[in-house]
């Protein structure tokens, strides 16, 4: 990254950095780290709607929030249509988030492409019923086979505030 102190830019690599989260929310923020090119920005396990939240980035264009392309977009688009996809496939499967679920909640999980403020790029969010929480980060631990433990070194994000 160019900086005042260092003007020429150097190759970039991951580095997951300890922050302090949400205790209840902790676990799911560590899997979704864990899954190759996705870094975490923000989160809270419960807000006044009685949901659980994090917001992340897929990509080192995204991460950066600039130099966004049509590309870079459908490559973020076919990420997230995939995450849903594969947790509703397992979801259903456990049976915790479907509309007839046992929990009698009725709700779904929500992950959705955000714009804030002025990024280029956006955000992807993560939203889950805090009632559902357990069973949610569950689900995703067991994707996390399906979405990599970093195994290309040459695309990983250095995780930390974004301050957004």
């Amino acid at each position: 990254m160019n900086t005042k102190y260092n003007p020429k830019p150097h190759k970039q690599v991951l580095a997951k950095v300890n922050a302090y989260v949400d205790e209840d929310i902790r676990e799911l923020v560590e899997i979704l780290n864990s899954f190759d090119n996705v870094c975490t920005s923000e989160s809270c396990q419960k807000g006044i709607d009685n949901f659980a939240y994090i917001y992340f980035t897929y990509g080192y264009d995204n991460y950066l929030g600039r130099n966004h392309s049509e590309d870079n977009f459908m490559e973020i688009a076919k990420f997230v249509h995939k995450l849903a996809k594969d947790y509703s496939k397992l979801a259903m499967q456990e049976n915790i988030d479907s509309r007839n679920n046992n929990l009698g909640l009725g709700m779904s999980v929500d992950i959705s492409l955000d714009w804030i403020g002025k990024r280029d790029a956006p955000f992807i969010r993560l939203r889950v019923p805090y009632k559902l929480l357990k069973q949610v980060t569950k689900v995703f631990s067991h994707l996390k086979t399906e979405f990599g433990q970093h195994k290309d070194d040459k695309q990983q994000l250095h995780c930390e505030n974004l301050g957004y």
